[in-house]
């Protein structure tokens, strides 16, 4: 049975809609030594076009590597997971090795599969020698990708998804040192993707960064109506599924193009109407609609929790999901609420739209919103 609106993983083939331009953008500027950053809020398709990126990239005979930051707690950990995603390239059990490193350095030496890793990269001892610090363990990995591109003679392209989250990992320091020896690798170009636009931005045009200019800086939108409309109508008329009139404007309308919710919304709808009406009404919208609030009501209401112990963080969001001015928010100064703008604004909750208007970046995240201040988008 083909799964019809994926959800919750990366997409590909048919169901990665709307984003050619984009991937082909991309890919030439990589395939022509040129690193970019990717920036978009969470959930919008950025690793799915990543990773369509680097297939492309390795049919075309480049050496790749895909590493995600949100995932990675320390900086032994990004060592480790640089010199996997660089051995990957040899089909080399790296996890396994690193794993049985950590529970048996001797009996991991003896394994058959892993002697010939170990003779041919001695360096990879260097991870369960208790000596070595993590900033030690680190440099080794962010020399490798280049020592590996070299002996292989091939260019090499390194993928960071959420690079923004480095500053887990006392960033600042560590930003510095990533600049200081990638702009020394000659045959490495990198693909930098991130969530919080304010900070990317800051990473990579502000001058005082240390990622000032390193790359073409690509913004990504929202799918275009078009493009998920033709998706949606041929997705449900394969299984003879027709959409009556105003489903189409209602679902768009809901999602606003992101993503994830768009298929989120469709997934759901689709899956409701299993041994049941071969039709779609503006009643199972609204229904799948509240069934994707409540899957996502304990998520919102940790969010909400924590912008509650920030003051005016709350009030200020309740202005920008009402469409009001948040500089107009009751109770607190012009400057008290700049600064949570901007705070707002890092944390990736709201993006500036034209003529200095402020959104909230997740559409379902503004109806939940709207529904504590009382108001509901039902019926607009």
């Amino acid at each position: 049975m083909v799964k019809k609106f994926p959800i919750g993983k990366p997409v590909s083939g048919k169901d990665l809609i709307g984003r050619e331009e984009e991937i082909n953008q991309i890919f030439e500027l990589l395939k022509d030594g040129h690193s970019v950053i990717l920036i978009a809020p969470r959930r919008f398709g950025k690793t799915s076009i990543i990773l369509e990126v680097l297939r492309k990239l390795q049919i075309a005979n480049f050496l790749v590597g895909d590493i995600d930051i949100f995932d990675i707690t320390s900086k032994r950990e990004l060592a480790e997971k640089i010199i996997e995603t660089t051995l990957n390239n040899d089909n080399l059990p790296l996890t396994r090795l690193f794993k049985s490193m950590k529970e048996n350095v001797v009996k991991a030496l003896q394994q058959v599969e892993f002697k010939s890793v170990i003779n041919e990269y001695e360096f990879i001892l260097g991870f369960s020698d208790k000596q070595k610090t993590d900033e030690e363990l680190l440099d080794d990995a962010l020399n490798f990708p280049q020592e590996y591109a070299s002996k292989k003679g091939k260019s090499f392209i390194m993928a960071f998804d959420e690079f923004s989250d480095l500053v887990k990992l006392n960033g600042e320091t560590l930003i510095k040192k990533m600049r200081a020896k990638f702009q020394r690798q000659s045959q490495i170009t990198y693909l930098f993707a991130g969530s919080h636009e304010s900070v990317m931005t800051n990473l990579f045009v502000n001058k005082t960064y240390a990622f000032y200019r390193f790359g073409r800086v690509i913004y990504l939108h929202g799918i275009k109506e078009e493009a998920f409309s033709r998706y949606i109508t041929d997705n449900f008329r394969e299984d003879g599924i027709e959409l009556t009139d105003g489903v189409l404007d209602r679902i768009l309308k809901i999602t606003g193009g992101h993503p994830y919710y768009t298929q989120l919304l469709c997934h759901l709808i689709y899956y409701s109407l299993v041994n049941k009406t071969k039709k779609v009404t503006l009643n199972e919208v609204e229904e799948s609609y509240e069934e994707a609030l409540a899957m996502e009501g304990v998520y919102f209401d940790e969010l909400w929790s924590s912008l509650m112990s920030r003051k005016g963080h709350t009030a200020v969001l309740i202005s920008i999901a009402s469409g009001e001015n948040p500089y107009e928010t009751y109770g607190l100064s012009r400057q008290n609420i700049h600064r949570i703008v901007i705070s707002l604004t890092k944390s990736g909750y709201i993006n500036r739209k034209e003529r200095g208007n402020y959104e909230v970046t997740n559409p379902l995240f503004k109806e939940y919103i709207k529904r504590r201040k009382g108001y509901s988008s039902r019926g607009e």
